[in-house]
């Protein structure tokens, strides 16, 4: 998609929600805040792809975006901002 951003990193458009059950594990990477994946200087480590692909075994990728998300505005947000 080419839609402009959000001033949080996020797309604009709804597209990325069309992906959820045809591509569960990107519906999850784009979860991940703009900020987390500029100090990982715009690359997701493997690791990180070996743990969504574990626990969407276990949880939705809704379940896992709010996961991410809860965790991210309650614990690390302000590590980085």
């Amino acid at each position: 998609c080419h839609a402009p951003r959000r001033p949080d990193g996020s797309c604009s458009c709804d597209r990325w929600r069309e992906n959820a059950r045809s591509n569960p594990r990107g519906y999850v990477l784009q979860a991940l805040p703009h900020q987390l994946l500029q100090a990982l200087g715009g690359r997701v480590p493997s690791t990180v792809h070996d743990l969504i692909h574990q626990e969407i075994a276990v949880r939705s990728a809704a379940q896992l975006r709010e996961r991410i998300e809860r965790r991210w505005n309650l614990r690390w947000a302000h590590a980085l901002g």
